[in-house]
């Protein structure tokens, strides 16, 4: 395997998937679990002894559903009724609510979505860039107030969220390319 960290780009694509739960043939058995948890680069849940154990992947996978162009509405809170029926039902919430535990101030930031993309953070921005920013994939930023996972600022942000909601992980295109493109170019 390459390196987990490339000095130019931070975290490669290698380096992030070991830290998630290997695909199983059992991944299809079983209900829903709504107690996984992500903290310090581990994905786990506990049981009732307090004790830590390693969860399915889709169940790690579903911690954060993908962003999307809507994402820069406000749809709520994880305290709001109606989202907690949505949950129930086994349907579908979005980022920006999922991320908005509380109601309150701030919304999704898009500096945190770039993060889980897999971009420069900044990168959606409408201004110049300084320099180029990539933050580990292994370690949520908003764990350690890197970055927070909401925002007050609202300059560019409907904007900037709608195109990171119509975007792809670079380093899932990349490998794809690469792929595909072996003996064509």
């Amino acid at each position: 395997m390459g390196k987990a960290v490339n000095n130019n780009r931070g975290t490669t694509l290698g380096g992030a998937v070991r830290h998630w739960p290997t695909p199983s043939a059992s991944e299809e058995e079983g209900g829903t679990a709504k107690d996984a948890q992500y903290k310090n680069g581990s994905f786990f849940r506990i049981n009732k002894k307090g004790e830590r154990f390693g969860v399915k992947l889709r169940y790690a996978v579903s911690l954060w559903p993908t962003p999307n162009a809507s994402d820069n509405r406000d749809r709520g809170n994880m305290e709001n009724e109606s989202i907690k029926r949505r949950i129930k039902l086994n349907k579908q919430i979005g980022l920006s609510t999922q991320v908005k535990e509380k109601a309150g101030p701030g919304t999704l930031n898009p500096n945190w979505v770039e993060w889980l993309m897999g971009w420069p953070i900044g990168w959606s921005n409408l201004e110049a860039l300084d320099e180029i920013k990539l933050i580990r994939w292994d370690i949520d930023p908003a764990d350690d107030d890197t970055i927070a996972r909401l925002t007050t600022i609202k300059k560019n942000r409907k904007n900037r969220l709608m195109a990171l909601g119509n975007g792809q992980v670079p380093a899932c295109v990349a490998k794809a390319f690469n792929i595909l493109s072996k003996g064509v170019i």
